[in-house]
């Protein structure tokens, strides 16, 4: 009887561990996002964000490259932004 209880004791904190432990590395993922520049239909730039790009009147502002040194990009015009997977 004591071991049919650890076992289901044992199984069930497994369970949480693994349930909490995907949970948080889910969520610390950071974001990409993808922004494209338009000359009418045609793209004529691609980047890949590495922050949510932030409008400044006429232009976007968004930052590229790696995280510890990341290069800022200035775009104007028609473009789109894509959150990536």
């Amino acid at each position: 009887m004591k071991t049919k209880l650890f076992i289901a004791s044992a199984i069930c904190i497994f369970a949480v561990v693994a349930i909490v432990t995907t949970t948080s590395f889910s969520q610390s993922q950071p974001k990409t996002y993808t922004v494209k520049l338009y000359s009418g239909d045609n793209v004529v730039g691609t980047w890949t964000a590495i922050d949510w790009p932030i409008a400044d009147g006429y232009t976007l502002v968004f930052s590229v490259g790696h995280r510890s040194t990341p290069k800022r990009v200035r775009i104007n015009g028609t473009y789109s932004v894509e959150e990536l997977q």
